[in-house]
């Protein structure tokens, strides 16, 4: 088979990727446009439309933002101009909801979600015909592998033997990172012993010195963290002692393969952001307990108190949520699941 395969952001890039090397083992002749977060070269949106010509699918994910969706698009409509069946990989939850596809998603023929659960929910953006298929993802494999050591990681960022550390996973919008580090560095003036580490996100149009005034408030060591340091935000994972989001973010998932305790900090903005991009008005990973919710920051101390202490059973009920959610073998036959779903 001749299968064509497209998308713009780094997280579907990572697992459509995958899939694509496994079909080419296979013997299928496949096309990948893989923007991994960058727009695609000029002259590409005439390349795909030439690769579609003959092809037997379209596999391809939908970006997480308005201004990476247009190969993807362009993608989608010259496939069904030309009466290739479209396939559509859901990288993580709610991602068939996304405001800038919904229109599209109707006409998709078959989906790819993460489990089970999303079938249901899943089934009200797509039709009647659509074929839901509950594949995981085979990126997330790929979540339970430490490449470096916690001692590694705590030198490189200088944690003292005696720290905590705490990793702060921040988000593209400025003002969701500035609820997010302000509670945290506030919150940190009331526990001991803590080292914060905050980390930007790859796709944020802003450099770090605008959050200068909140830093300037913290009583404990605190550092912004990023590829000057050698280390991914999987690897900075290995060193960590607690993580903290704002709900929707795979680094929060890689923690929960990691067995290490999450706390998602989702203010009232978070909330409606994570609303608008899924549908969902619940990040799952905090239903399924592997991510312990905090709304109000008054409740975040208690929090971050309990899930440091190593022999708390808030911190312990945790991880039996994580690992019945997020085993290594609940996904590691997401790929083959893909492969039959899409040339079956």
């Amino acid at each position: 088979m001749k299968i064509v395969i497209v998308t713009q952001d780094v997280g579907p890039g990572n697992s459509l990727r995958i899939i694509g090397e496994k079909l080419k083992s296979l013997g299928h002749n496949v096309e990948m446009f893989l923007g991994m977060g960058k727009p695609l070269p000029d002259g590409n949106l005439d390349k795909v439309s030439v690769a579609l010509i003959g092809a037997d699918r379209l596999l391809m994910s939908v970006s997480s933002a308005t201004n990476r969706v247009l190969e993807e698009r362009h993608a989608f409509t010259e496939a069904k101009r030309l009466g290739v069946p479209v396939a559509v990989f859901s990288d993580i939850y709610g991602m068939y909801h996304r405001p800038w596809f919904t229109d599209l998603m109707t006409k998709t023929d078959i989906l790819f979600v993460t489990d089970e659960q999303e079938v249901e929910t899943a089934r009200r953006y797509v039709n009647a015909t659509t074929r839901i298929i509950p594949s995981g993802n085979p990126y997330w494999t790929e979540f339970f592998k430490a490449t470096v050591s916690r001692k590694e990681v705590r030198s490189k960022l200088g944690i003292k033997p005696d720290e905590k550390m705490v990793l702060a996973v921040g988000n593209k919008e400025l003002e969701r990172n500035v609820a997010l580090y302000t509670d945290l560095v506030m919150t940190g003036r009331e526990l001991e012993k803590i080292h914060m580490v905050l980390t930007m996100h790859p796709g944020a149009d802003h450099g770090k010195d605008v959050y200068d005034g909140i830093l300037k408030w913290a009583s404990c060591p605190v550092q912004f963290a990023g590829r000057e340091t050698g280390l991914s935000s999987q690897e900075m994972l290995t060193g960590s002692d607690l993580v903290v989001a704002a709900g929707g973010s795979s680094v929060g998932i890689m923690a929960a393969c990691l067995r290490k305790p999450v706390i998602d900090l989702v203010h009232p903005i978070d909330q409606l952001f994570w609303e608008e991009l899924s549908g969902l008005d619940f990040w799952p990973p905090t239903r399924f307990g592997a991510s312990q919710l905090v709304k109000e920051p008054v409740d975040l101390e208690l929090a971050m108190r309990l899930l440091l202490k190593p022999d708390s059973e808030v911190l312990r009920r945790m991880f039996r949520a994580q690992e019945a959610n997020f085993s290594a073998s609940k996904f590691e036959n997401a790929v083959e699941k893909i492969v039959a779903g899409l040339i079956g």
